[in-house]
């Protein structure tokens, strides 16, 4: 059985549009000969559709099941994030967009960024597990990021860096940097980081992406006081502000959650 590959609204589209094209083109020259071999290329060019896979940061009603929606261990805050030790809270990257946005925001330090999100009390970090992969891959493919991200004080000067791994399942979460990408600095609207290519890392099945928001410095000298806050949205409906997501121009298909291994927190 050959594997579903899944296509974008648009790949599908234009697929479409090119069989009735080549169809109507048949009909009208039924003999091959007078058929320009440039048409003859457009077509099968065209005709094959473009396959990608969109995943939406969404909030912790979502995470896993799986992996639970708080890690059993924490880990002390790391530069700009206030004193304390700090639990993961889970939440999911799933393939449908959400239908509200929620923010998660930050309250950072002084201290040279920089500092992962965390939920709006600080006790706890947030970070986005996808569903476990239903089959291996070695994704090389471009990434791309939309981003809503907002700050209290544009003296702030935060934007965010998203950091995606590799969540091992054969040792529940050992990672490894695949991409990371920075926003422009945080305005309320949505921020497109550019499509790049990642290192090539090979996954397996059962393996998870899982993906880190944290605050940087950008457009100015940090104005983080312990006042001023950073504030991450996703959540929300497709096309809409707060709708956070990456885009991979591979094709990643996902499993139904099974147990295979807790998560362990992520730690500078």
């Amino acid at each position: 059985m050959k594997p579903q590959i899944d296509t974008d609204e648009h790949g599908s589209e234009t697929a479409k549009r090119v069989r009735r094209f080549w169809f109507c083109l048949i009909r009208v020259h039924p003999c091959s000969s007078v058929v320009p071999k440039a048409l003859v290329l457009v077509a099968l060019i065209c005709g094959q559709a473009s396959a990608a896979t969109k995943l939406f940061f969404r909030t912790q009603a979502t995470a896993p099941s799986s992996l639970g929606k708080t890690t059993a261990s924490g880990s002390a805050g790391y530069g700009c994030n206030p004193t304390g030790g700090y639990a993961q809270q889970i939440a999911g990257m799933t393939t449908t967009a959400g239908s509200a946005s929620v923010g998660t925001v930050l309250t950072p330090t002084s201290s040279a960024p920089p500092c992962q999100i965390g939920h709006t009390s600080l006790t706890n970090f947030y970070t986005w597990y996808s569903a476990p992969l239903s089959s291996g891959l070695t994704l090389s493919g471009n990434v791309d990021f939309n981003i809503t991200c907002s700050e209290s004080n544009n003296a702030l000067n935060a934007g965010i860096r998203v950091s995606v791994y590799r969540w091992d399942v054969s040792t529940g979460g050992n990672r490894e940097l695949v991409i990371s990408g920075d926003t422009t600095e945080c305005a309320g609207s949505r921020i497109a980081i550019a499509a790049a290519a990642p290192s090539s890392t090979v996954f397996n099945t059962g393996d998870r992406l899982w993906f880190v928001i944290e605050v940087i410095n950008v457009g100015g000298s940090w104005g983080g006081n312990s006042s001023r806050t950073a504030t991450f949205s996703c959540g929300a409906a497709s096309g809409s502000s707060g709708d956070s997501f990456a885009n991979f121009a591979d094709t990643l298909s996902f499993a139904s959650e099974t147990n295979n291994n807790p998560a362990k927190g992520f730690s500078q």
